[in-house]
């Protein structure tokens, strides 16, 4: 909120999590390991920030997309972006009549307005692509630079959003990882999008204490 400039998402996190990471490790209480974690698209940008950065030690991302691709349903434009952008204007998520509103009309180029209440220029981006491809997408996102990230990862993906397992796999893949894939780990569940991320400090899921554990190891100070 408090941040300068113009939030514009999937299109500075790279840089954004290079520099903050720099500034981390500058700290007095730094012990110089840093961990990068978080869902959806909070997600997005712990995995931005490991892209080519050996600076992070540690990547946790639960239901996080690769790029703006994620509101493509079968090839239809979803409202997941929208209503994203007004969860974060509102600090919650809108009303079933703007819902209705919104899936009701037949003009795209309104649906900022109808949703936000003003013109968004990511929706008029996306809408002037008419039919996004892979360099689209590649703009707009990390999904080419997956086998950038060199941390141990931690990555779970819930029924909702199968696009985690081509990410883990990247990963996995990738040159720097080839040779330590003890080092990743992927979790599939059946739960609603992001749960465990919501539980990883009490550790009241099996899987978040898994997730603590992995921190702990990579970050912390305990050998687990």
């Amino acid at each position: 909120i408090h941040s300068e400039g113009v939030f514009e998402p999937f299109a500075n996190e790279i840089e954004d999590g290079r520099d903050t990471t720099e500034w981390i490790v500058e700290q007095g209480w730094a012990n110089g390991r840093i961990g990068t974690w978080g869902g959806s698209y909070d997600g997005y940008t712990a995995m931005a920030a490991a892209v080519d950065n050996d600076l992070v030690s540690a990547v946790m991302a639960d239901d996080s997309p690769p790029d703006l691709s994620f509101d493509i349903q079968g090839g239809v434009l979803g409202l997941h972006l929208l209503s994203w952008r007004y969860l974060l204007d509102h600090q919650d998520w809108m009303p079933e009549a703007i819902t209705g509103t919104a899936t009701n009309t037949l003009d795209l180029t309104t649906l900022d307005n109808l949703i936000l209440g003003y013109d968004d220029f990511l929706l008029t981006d996306f809408l002037v692509a008419q039919h996004p491809d892979a360099e689209y997408f590649e703009s707009r996102g990390i999904r080419e630079r997956f086998d950038q990230i060199c941390a141990p990862t931690f990555m779970v993906v819930s029924f909702s959003n199968g696009v985690m397992l081509p990410i883990w796999q990247a990963v996995v893949d990738s040159d720097c990882n080839r040779d330590s894939d003890e080092r990743h780990f992927m979790f599939v569940t059946p739960d609603e999008h992001c749960e465990h991320m919501g539980y990883v400090m009490d550790g009241s899921t099996e899987v978040a204490s898994l997730m603590m554990d992995f921190i702990d190891h990579y970050v912390g100070e305990r050998d687990v």
